[in-house]
């Protein structure tokens, strides 16, 4: 009797590691409403559970975009929030638990097709994937066709099963699988348990612990203790704490006397990501602005200024008045690594300054006031600066899709910025050698710019 290897070959057929998506989430400051920005490559679906006046509350939103990279998302009241993407793989942060939960809590994986499964028994056409986990436990939420769960039938029995594996294993290595198994109790050669598969028939199913079932609103549910994952040093050789990352699939096979164990359905892989994230709104300081400044850009001038707050939290209003009369608004720099936690640096789009322009006032709101830094023109910035020569630039092919080639006339010492349209500051290149080339197969497509302090801007088109 053996166990189907194509399980292992489908459910790792994802096998490309993910970026790390859902892994910090910031915390506008804003009272009247519980909101949030997550950073993800790709339209998300944020789900999330809270208790209510003590009543079970769920919701399933779509973000909407922020900034480049980054998704924005508003609760209705505090509470633990997870995130879906479908592109460019399926990744699944489930919503967090604080205590045991029911089915309500969960958040769908994966849903199945009707009528996929092999030998006509409808209990083993799997619908739906979902999941929830707690502190200690992962539960994992199965509903078939055909909600009985039997498993057995004469002398012919049935298994159902969650089964999670290392994200960026090889299939070719024929990597160890771990997996709930609800089925028939047959010591000593098969229960309901934990199991660690390192192999194709029953001698291949080591048992590391036991699971939990029940059956809810058509469910079944199984759990099973971390611990039990953990302890295990081959799951721990690839589980990271820190980035709790795998590849989940739900299954269900039959097993008679004469075949043995035979796969019947199967869900997609997904990767699912274990980081919880409590989002309620906390302003118990207003943040502090320093090192405001500016840069000159040809005719035009950037300006910039430090922002942090000791409660992580993002301002919903950033902005940079010249002369009192307009407002500018500024946008935080390295979009794609944003750190709340530490000063984060904002800044506007290129100004186009008058010469005889007296100060810049920069504006953040913290939900509650509104909290302001001036900057006095410094003297003779303009002048100093157009009295040195400006080296020439060029920059091949335009467009370009993959790498672009800088080449200067003169070394230029100051960093040289990618900004996109925005004002987000997108890449930097060292062009202090004269010479230099920058992978820009990563930013979306669209008009760039590069700038730097002595430098006329250039702008450039990726394709």
């Amino acid at each position: 009797m053996k166990l189907s290897l194509s399980l292992i070959l489908i459910i790792l057929s994802i096998n490309l590691f993910a970026l790390r998506d859902f892994e910090q989430v910031w915390i506008f400051d804003d009272p009247d409403t519980t909101s949030f920005i997550v950073y993800s490559a790709e339209p998300v679906q944020y789900h999330y559970h809270a208790m209510v006046n003590g009543t079970p509350h769920v919701q399933n939103l779509e973000a909407e975009e922020w900034l480049y990279g980054w998704q924005k998302g508003s609760l209705e009241v505090p509470g633990y929030v997870g995130f879906s993407k479908l592109f460019p793989q399926p990744l699944v942060s489930p919503v967090y638990s604080a205590m045991q939960p029911q089915i309500y809590a969960t958040t769908q994986l994966e849903t199945d097709p009707l009528n996929d499964h092999l030998y006509n028994n409808t209990m083993l056409d799997i619908m739906d994937y979902r999941m929830v986990y707690t502190a200690e436990k992962l539960y994992f939420a199965i509903k078939t066709a055909n909600p009985s769960y039997a498993t057995s039938s004469g002398f012919t029995y049935f298994a159902y099963m969650p089964v999670i594996v290392d994200p960026i294993s090889d299939p070719e290595d024929n990597p160890i699988v771990y997996g709930l198994m609800y089925t028939v109790s047959m010591a000593p050669v098969i229960s309901p348990g934990l199991y660690k598969i390192t192999g194709s028939g029953f001698n291949g199913l080591n048992r590391l612990g036991d699971i939990e079932h029940s059956i809810e609103d058509g469910y079944l549910i199984l759990s099973c203790n971390i611990a039990d994952l953990t302890a295990d040093p081959d799951f721990s050789s690839w589980y990271d704490p820190d980035y709790p990352l795998f590849t989940t699939t739900a299954t269900t096979s039959r097993i008679t006397l004469v075949n043995g164990i035979q796969q019947a359905d199967m869900t997609d892989g997904v990767k699912v990501l274990l980081k919880p994230h409590y989002v309620e709104v906390v302003n118990d300081g207003s943040p502090i602005l320093s090192n405001p400044g500016i840069m000159l850009d040809g005719a035009n001038v950037v300006a910039n200024v430090d922002y942090y707050d000791a409660d992580a939290n993002v301002p919903n209003y950033a902005s940079v008045l010249v002369d009192g009369i307009y407002a500018n608004q500024l946008y935080p720099q390295s979009a794609g690594d944003l750190d709340f936690n530490s000063t984060v640096t904002y800044a506007s789009v290129p100004l186009d300054l008058p010469e005889d322009w007296q100060n810049l006032v920069f504006t953040f709101s913290d939900g509650v006031a509104n909290v302001q830094l001036t900057y006095d023109n410094p003297a003779s910035f303009i002048a100093n600066a157009t009295a040195i020569p400006m080296p020439e630039l060029r920059i091949y092919p335009n467009p370009a899709s993959g790498t672009l080639y800088l080449k200067s006339d003169m070394a230029i010492h100051n960093p040289v910025f990618i900004y996109n349209l925005k004002g987000q500051r997108m890449g930097e290149i060292d062009l202090s050698s004269k010479e230099a080339e920058s992978d820009i197969s990563k930013l979306s497509s669209g008009i760039y710019l590069l700038k730097a302090k002595g430098l006329n801007s250039r702008k450039f088109l990726k394709m």
